[in-house]
C-alpha cells in the first residue's frame, strides 16, 4: 500500500535545496514552493504553492488525502487580498482531485473561517476563497503566514459536515523516499524568504498606487 501512495504522491513532488531534516511519515507536508504572480512581466501577487498529506477520518474512511493548491496575496487594482486555492486527492483510491464544500486557514491566532468574501470554484477539483487582508482575523493569519506560525489547512466535503485540520509547515521545501522507505523531508527557510521579499514589493506597489 505504502509504494502506492507514495507513487502517487511523488507525482506532485518538487526538489529543492535543504538544510535539515523533519520526520519520516508520510503524514504532513511534502513541499512548499514559491511562485510570483506576474502580468505583463508586472510584479502583481506572490504565491506559496503546497502538497501536505493527511488521514481523512470524516470522509474517506481514515484514507490518506494530498491536499495541494496555494496560498496567495494579490494585488487587484489597489486593493491586497489574501487567498486560498485548495483540492483534495485520495491517495489509496487514486481518484480525481476533488474540490471542499468549505476550507480555510488557521493559525496561532487567527482564522479565515468567517472571513470569505468571494467563494468559486478554481481549476477542476480544486476550491477557492478570498479574503480581505485589512480583515483583523485575516491580518491575524497573515501575521502567523509570514512567521511560519502553527498554520493549519481545514476542510470539509460536505456541506455541514466535520473539519478536517492539517497542518502546513512552510519551511519544508521537498520530500524524498530513502532506502527503508521512509519519507525524509528537507526543510529551509528560503522558500519563506522569497514570499515574504514578494510580499513586501507588493505592498509597497499598492501603497504608491494609492498616493
Amino acid at each position: 500500500m505504502k509504494a502506492t501512495i507514495t507513487s502517487v504522491l511523488f507525482f506532485f513532488c518538487i526538489i529543492g535545496t535543504a538544510s535539515a531534516t523533519s520526520g519520516t511519515e508520510i503524514e504532513g507536508t511534502q513541499w512548499v514552493q514559491y511562485q510570483p504572480m506576474q502580468s505583463a512581466g508586472i510584479l502583481k501577487g506572490c504565491s506559496l504553492v503546497y502538497a501536505t498529506v493527511t488521514r481523512d477520518v470524516r470522509n474517506k474512511k481514515g484514507n490518506y488525502v494530498v491536499l495541494n493548491g496555494s496560498i496567495n496575496i494579490q494585488q487587484v487594482k489597489d486593493v491586497i487580498g489574501l487567498s486560498l486555492k485548495i483540492g483534495v486527492k485520495d491517495l489509496i483510491e487514486n481518484t480525481p482531485f476533488e474540490r471542499p464544500a468549505f476550507a480555510y486557514i488557521q493559525t496561532k491566532n487567527g482564522t479565515t473561517a468567517n472571513s470569505t468574501i468571494s467563494q468559486f470554484d478554481g481549476d477542476l477539483g480544486y476550491g477557492f476563497y478570498v479574503y480581505d487582508l485589512t480583515d483583523e482575523n485575516v491580518m491575524k493569519v497573515f501575521l502567523d503566514l509570514i512567521a511560519n506560525d502553527n498554520i493549519q489547512l481545514g476542510y470539509n466535503l460536505s456541506k455541514g459536515g466535520l473539519d478536517i485540520l492539517t497542518p502546513l509547515n512552510l519551511y519544508v521545501v521537498s520530500s524524498d523516499e530513502n532506502s527503508k522507505n521512509e519519507i525524509i523531508r528537507k526543510t529551509s527557510p528560503a522558500v519563506l524568504e522569497s514570499f515574504n521579499e514578494c510580499v513586501g514589493k507588493v505592498i509597497d506597489s499598492a501603497v504608491s498606487g494609492t498616493k
